[in-house]
């Protein structure tokens, strides 16, 4: 798998970082997006250490959430 879509689940900031911890070994997926999941700026640094620490995201789908990065 190459994609995980996780748009509109309703993960919030907790479920937002299980995927983050999830995915911190990740080799495999290119592509995620959490878009309209209510995340707010209270994730900021965990989103920061998550994609500073996984070399495998390439595409980021951060739409329609509250975080004003």
């Amino acid at each position: 798998m190459k994609i995980l879509n996780l748009e509109n689940t309703r993960l919030k900031d907790k479920g937002a970082i299980i995927v983050f911890d999830s995915l911190k070994n990740n080799v495999n997926i290119k592509s995620l997006n959490i878009s309209q999941n209510e995340l707010s700026d209270g994730l900021s640094d965990r989103l920061y250490n998550f994609l500073t620490n996984t070399k495998s995201i390439e595409i980021l789908y951060l739409h329609w959430n509250q975080l004003k990065l």
